[in-house]
């Protein structure tokens, strides 16, 4: 993890976006296929894995990690069990399906389509 500034909510979230990057691009080249693997390479750069879960109120997967006094979330389907029940070339699949669909959403689309 480079030295970002964890005291700040700025530095905890560029922190955070940097991790997520990182263990996305260590799935993506095969070198993690399991949420034990995630947990396993976090705590191989000097990270500790204090808590593990879901969100229900917001629907996502999380691990809370540890650095020195601070504590950091990260969220998304790749910290949860059911990222890695399904194949690679099925969640390739679905990234690329779900690529193709964020580009096509016309601008605005938000505003226009919120309950």
């Amino acid at each position: 993890m480079s030295s970002q500034d964890l005291s700040t909510k700025k530095g905890r979230g560029v922190a955070i976006e940097g991790i997520s990057d990182y263990i996305m691009s260590m799935n993506a080249s095969g070198l993690i296929n399991s949420l034990d693997g995630v947990k396993a390479e976090l705590e191989s750069i000097g990270l500790q894995v204090i808590n593990e879960g879901h969100d229900w109120g917001k629907n996502f997967d999380y691990l809370t990690i540890q650095s020195g006094e601070t504590k950091m979330r990260l969220g998304g389907d790749i910290y949860g069990n059911k990222f890695y029940e399904h194949n690679r070339e099925d969640r390739s699949k679905a990234i690329d399906i779900n690529s193709s669909i964020e580009k096509k959403k016309p601008i605005g689309w938000k505003k226009n389509y919120r309950n």
